[in-house]
Protein backbone atom coordinates (compact mmCIF):
# COMPACT_ATOMS: atom_id res chain seq x y z
CA UNK A 1 0.00 0.00 0.00
CA UNK A 2 2.46 1.98 0.71
CA UNK A 3 3.62 1.73 -2.69
CA UNK A 4 0.33 2.59 -3.99
CA UNK A 5 0.01 5.49 -1.68
CA UNK A 6 3.62 6.22 -3.33
CA UNK A 7 2.20 5.87 -6.52
CA UNK A 8 -0.64 7.84 -5.83
CA UNK A 9 1.24 10.84 -4.59
CA UNK A 10 3.20 10.94 -7.59
CA UNK A 11 0.65 10.46 -9.87
CA UNK A 12 -0.97 13.39 -8.30
CA UNK A 13 2.36 15.65 -8.21
CA UNK A 14 2.10 14.68 -12.02
CA UNK A 15 -1.37 15.65 -12.25
CA UNK A 16 -0.55 18.76 -10.52
CA UNK A 17 2.35 19.34 -12.68
CA UNK A 18 0.00 18.28 -15.99
CA UNK A 19 -2.26 21.28 -14.27
CA UNK A 20 0.24 23.57 -14.12
CA UNK A 21 1.36 23.31 -17.89
CA UNK A 22 -2.25 23.14 -18.85
CA UNK A 23 -2.66 26.45 -17.04
CA UNK A 24 0.62 27.85 -18.46
CA UNK A 25 -0.83 26.11 -21.79
CA UNK A 26 -4.05 28.09 -21.84
CA UNK A 27 -2.23 31.31 -20.58
CA UNK A 28 -0.01 30.94 -23.36
CA UNK A 29 -3.08 29.72 -25.72
CA UNK A 30 -4.88 33.18 -24.52
CA UNK A 31 -1.68 35.09 -25.20
CA UNK A 32 -1.29 33.75 -28.63
CA UNK A 33 -4.77 34.19 -29.43
CA UNK A 34 -4.93 38.04 -28.32
CA UNK A 35 -1.29 38.14 -30.18
CA UNK A 36 -2.74 36.80 -33.06
CA UNK A 37 -6.01 39.16 -32.80
CA UNK A 38 -3.53 41.89 -32.35
CA UNK A 39 -1.60 41.02 -35.57
CA UNK A 40 -4.77 40.09 -37.41
CA UNK A 41 -5.87 43.93 -36.49
CA UNK A 42 -2.52 45.38 -37.43
CA UNK A 43 -2.68 43.26 -40.61
CA UNK A 44 -5.67 44.68 -41.22
CA UNK A 45 -4.32 47.97 -40.71
CA UNK A 46 -1.26 47.52 -43.15
CA UNK A 47 -3.85 45.72 -45.78
CA UNK A 48 -6.07 49.42 -45.30
CA UNK A 49 -2.67 51.51 -45.85
CA UNK A 50 -1.13 49.10 -48.10
CA UNK A 51 -4.71 49.94 -50.45
CA UNK A 52 -4.47 53.27 -49.64
CA UNK A 53 -0.90 53.31 -50.75
CA UNK A 54 -1.18 51.73 -53.83
CA UNK A 55 -4.24 53.74 -54.74
CA UNK A 56 -2.37 56.62 -54.44
CA UNK A 57 0.73 55.42 -56.12
CA UNK A 58 -1.45 54.09 -58.96
CA UNK A 59 -3.40 57.81 -59.15
CA UNK A 60 0.36 59.33 -59.27
CA UNK A 61 1.52 56.88 -62.04
CA UNK A 62 -1.69 57.96 -63.96
CA UNK A 63 -1.59 61.39 -63.03
CA UNK A 64 2.11 61.23 -64.50
CA UNK A 65 1.56 59.34 -67.80
CA UNK A 66 -1.75 61.98 -68.19
CA UNK A 67 1.02 64.82 -67.54
CA UNK A 68 3.12 63.14 -70.21
CA UNK A 69 0.82 62.89 -72.46
CA UNK A 70 -0.78 66.49 -71.84
CA UNK A 71 2.75 67.33 -72.33
CA UNK A 72 2.90 65.48 -75.56
CA UNK A 73 0.18 66.69 -77.15
CA UNK A 74 0.80 70.36 -76.59
CA UNK A 75 4.01 70.28 -77.99
CA UNK A 76 2.00 68.81 -81.06
CA UNK A 77 -0.26 71.09 -81.15
CA UNK A 78 2.56 74.35 -80.88
CA UNK A 79 4.00 72.12 -84.00
CA UNK A 80 1.49 72.01 -85.56
CA UNK A 81 0.68 75.33 -85.09
CA UNK A 82 3.95 76.36 -86.03
CA UNK A 83 3.75 74.50 -89.79
CA UNK A 84 0.83 76.16 -90.13
CA UNK A 85 2.31 79.58 -89.38
CA UNK A 86 4.82 78.72 -91.85
CA UNK A 87 2.19 77.74 -94.37
CA UNK A 88 0.45 80.48 -94.11
CA UNK A 89 3.59 83.43 -94.31
CA UNK A 90 4.37 80.98 -97.21
CA UNK A 91 0.44 81.67 -98.89
CA UNK A 92 1.05 85.17 -97.69
CA UNK A 93 4.10 85.65 -100.08
CA UNK A 94 2.68 83.86 -103.10
CA UNK A 95 -1.15 84.75 -102.40
CA UNK A 96 -3.35 85.37 -105.64
CA UNK A 97 -4.80 88.59 -103.15
CA UNK A 98 -1.39 90.22 -102.74
CA UNK A 99 -1.83 94.22 -103.15
CA UNK A 100 0.32 94.09 -106.66
CA UNK A 101 -1.76 91.62 -107.96
CA UNK A 102 -4.55 93.23 -107.25
CA UNK A 103 -3.73 96.83 -108.07
CA UNK A 104 -2.62 95.17 -111.27
CA UNK A 105 -6.03 92.98 -112.02
CA UNK A 106 -8.58 96.35 -111.03
CA UNK A 107 -6.10 98.18 -113.83
CA UNK A 108 -6.37 95.39 -116.49
CA UNK A 109 -10.08 95.02 -115.53
CA UNK A 110 -10.81 98.89 -116.01
CA UNK A 111 -8.85 98.38 -119.63
CA UNK A 112 -10.96 95.74 -120.68
CA UNK A 113 -14.33 97.42 -119.20
CA UNK A 114 -13.18 100.75 -120.95
CA UNK A 115 -12.43 98.99 -124.60
CA UNK A 116 -15.65 97.81 -124.10
CA UNK A 117 -17.72 100.00 -123.57
CA UNK A 118 -16.02 102.00 -126.17
CA UNK A 119 -16.46 99.49 -128.84
CA UNK A 120 -20.48 99.66 -127.87
CA UNK A 121 -20.25 103.34 -127.98
CA UNK A 122 -19.02 103.35 -131.54
CA UNK A 123 -21.39 101.25 -132.59
CA UNK A 124 -24.02 102.96 -130.96
CA UNK A 125 -23.12 106.55 -131.46
CA UNK A 126 -22.76 107.81 -134.71
CA UNK A 127 -19.03 109.61 -135.75
CA UNK A 128 -18.78 113.46 -136.02
CA UNK A 129 -18.44 112.90 -139.72
CA UNK A 130 -21.21 110.57 -140.04
CA UNK A 131 -23.50 113.40 -137.73
CA UNK A 132 -22.34 116.28 -140.46
CA UNK A 133 -23.25 113.87 -143.37
CA UNK A 134 -26.21 113.37 -142.20
CA UNK A 135 -27.33 117.09 -141.39
CA UNK A 136 -25.89 117.78 -144.77
CA UNK A 137 -28.18 114.96 -146.67
CA UNK A 138 -31.06 117.09 -144.26
CA UNK A 139 -30.32 120.11 -145.87
CA UNK A 140 -30.44 119.13 -149.58
CA UNK A 141 -33.71 117.38 -148.79
CA UNK A 142 -35.33 120.03 -147.28
CA UNK A 143 -34.20 121.96 -149.78
CA UNK A 144 -35.37 119.79 -152.20
CA UNK A 145 -38.80 119.68 -150.86
CA UNK A 146 -38.98 123.35 -150.55
CA UNK A 147 -38.46 123.39 -154.33
CA UNK A 148 -40.18 120.76 -155.57
CA UNK A 149 -43.44 120.44 -153.37
CA UNK A 150 -42.40 117.08 -152.52
CA UNK A 151 -45.01 115.34 -150.13
CA UNK A 152 -43.40 113.79 -146.61
CA UNK A 153 -45.01 110.84 -144.60
CA UNK A 154 -44.48 108.42 -142.10
CA UNK A 155 -44.96 104.96 -143.61
CA UNK A 156 -44.82 101.29 -141.86
CA UNK A 157 -45.00 99.42 -138.60
CA UNK A 158 -42.20 101.76 -137.35
CA UNK A 159 -43.39 104.92 -138.34
CA UNK A 160 -40.50 105.56 -140.72
CA UNK A 161 -40.16 108.84 -142.64
CA UNK A 162 -41.21 108.04 -146.63
CA UNK A 163 -42.10 110.57 -149.69
CA UNK A 164 -44.28 110.29 -152.43
CA UNK A 165 -43.42 108.99 -155.58
CA UNK A 166 -45.17 107.86 -158.92
CA UNK A 167 -45.66 104.31 -158.41
CA UNK A 168 -45.96 103.70 -162.19
CA UNK A 169 -42.03 104.19 -162.22
CA UNK A 170 -41.31 102.19 -159.30
CA UNK A 171 -40.37 99.09 -158.62
CA UNK A 172 -39.87 99.00 -155.18
CA UNK A 173 -42.69 98.12 -152.33
CA UNK A 174 -44.75 101.01 -151.92
CA UNK A 175 -46.84 102.31 -149.25
CA UNK A 176 -49.73 104.46 -148.49
CA UNK A 177 -53.46 104.62 -149.12
CA UNK A 178 -56.11 105.42 -152.07
CA UNK A 179 -53.88 104.79 -153.92
CA UNK A 180 -51.37 106.49 -153.43
CA UNK A 181 -47.53 105.57 -153.31
CA UNK A 182 -44.56 106.23 -150.91
CA UNK A 183 -41.17 104.40 -150.19
CA UNK A 184 -38.92 105.41 -147.51
CA UNK A 185 -35.89 107.65 -148.09
CA UNK A 186 -32.61 106.04 -147.94
CA UNK A 187 -31.30 106.65 -144.27
CA UNK A 188 -34.34 106.78 -142.79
Amino acid sequence: MQEEKRDLYHLYEKLESIMIVAAQNQDNARKAIETIKHESSSLRQISNELRTLFRQEIEKSMSSITSKGAVNLITKFREADQYAERAAQRYKSVSFWNPIYVFLIVIVSIGVTMSGFTAILSKVIPSYSEINKRFEEKKQLDLLISENDVKLNYCGEQKRRCVKVNKSELEKDTYGDDGEAYVILDGH
